[in-house]
């Protein structure tokens, strides 16, 4: 089997993905920048331990996903994620096309990641507040 046709089972078929249509939202994420990229990633890794003759351990892991660039000027727009899926795809290029604005195309609305006072939203206040403490002991 060639690359390409592994390629294309690993990074379209199995996860049913539309090459096309993937490439229009990356296109239209790039539109107007310098230079971008979607980097996929598909990693199998397998692991055994034996200690006198006798198996102690065994492991089995697959870890994919994608990354997308957009370089426009000095500033880069970059997101990531560990599904390989259309609507991740998607996700990932209006993050990355949040730098629209300076390349005279209307820009996107952005994502609040932090709730005010910068913490993440739903974090208990006693789950903070002893993070907080570890934080100082460890120093």
């Amino acid at each position: 089997m060639s690359d390409l046709v592994t390629a294309e089972e690993l990074f379209f078929a199995k996860p049913g993905l539309d090459r096309g249509r993937v490439v229009e939202i990356v296109e239209d994420a790039l539109t107007g920048t310098d230079d971008g990229e979607l980097f996929l990633e598909y990693c199998q890794s397998e692991s055994l331990v034996v200690d006198d003759g006798q198996l102690k351990n065994a492991s089995f892991d697959t870890v994919q996903g994608f990354g997308l660039r957009g370089v426009a000027g000095e500033a880069s727009g970059y997101a990531h994620a560990s599904v390989l899926d259309e609507d991740a795809i998607r996700r990932a290029a209006e993050t990355v096309g949040g730098g629209r604005a300076e390349r005279g195309i209307a820009p996107r609305r952005a994502h609040r990641l932090a709730g005010p006072g910068g913490t993440a939203p739903g974090l208990p206040e006693a789950k903070l507040a002893a993070l907080s403490k570890a934080s100082v002991f460890a120093a």
